[in-house]
């Protein structure tokens, strides 16, 4: 079984690090896959270049070889529609269980994603929380959800399974907001050692009006 952990990574940081090892290990995964999007449909446009968040992706993977970097998105010219990148993925995976990995807010919203019946008809959904997070879902989203436990049977797609993970309260627009502020001593403890270290020479972030 695999996952796909989708977002702008813009830094990554360890939240989603956590998040990600959690979900390997309670869902007994094979492989962790993190595409970051080119043109996020729902949110602003990222705050540095994609290839710095390549960069930063591979620094911070580097050490978890379950962790794979997929850039289909960043390489594709239009929107990052994410139903496009799952008929790709179920194509490449026809006969694995494969799960979606996304957060509370994603899970309220998902009724306006483009294609959302599609894209829960080519995998599963799991929802990781942070703290404060509650569930909102749309009448037509509501009959999918279920809390994870060990007794459940995975199906290959179509379930929306919300996860026990812990909840850290990280965010990648908390962290360009502290250095947009001069403040990047305090995030050193949110990102890997070698993420902050190149953000500091790269002077990312610092000279931005993008929303934080």
């Amino acid at each position: 079984m695999i996952a796909i952990f989708g977002g702008t990574f813009d830094p990554i940081h360890l939240g989603h690090i956590h998040i990600a090892q959690h979900v390997k290990a309670r869902f007994a995964l094979d492989k962790v896959y993190f595409m970051p999007c080119k043109f996020p449909v729902h949110k602003a446009e990222p705050g540095s270049s994609s290839q710095h968040r390549i960069t930063m992706l591979e620094k911070s993977l580097a050490n978890h070889p379950s962790f794979v970097l997929d850039k289909r998105e960043l390489e594709r010219q239009t929107p990052s529609y994410t139903v496009l990148s799952m008929h790709e993925i179920r194509s490449e995976h026809p006969n694995q269980a494969i799960f979606f990995i996304i957060g509370m807010d994603s899970l309220n919203q998902l009724h306006l994603w483009h294609k959302w019946r599609d894209i829960l008809s080519l995998c599963n959904f799991i929802v990781c929380q942070r703290p404060g997070d509650k569930l909102n879902v749309n009448d037509e989203i509501a009959p999918f959800v279920t809390q994870f436990n060990r007794d459940v049977t995975f199906n290959h797609f179509g379930q929306i399974y919300v996860c026990d993970n812990p909840q850290l309260d990280i965010a990648s627009s908390q962290i360009r907001s502290l250095i947009k502020t001069n403040n990047l001593a305090q995030c050193e403890s949110l990102l890997a050692a070698n993420v902050f270290a190149y953000i500091k020479q790269q002077q990312l972030y610092q000279n931005t009006d993008e929303p934080c």
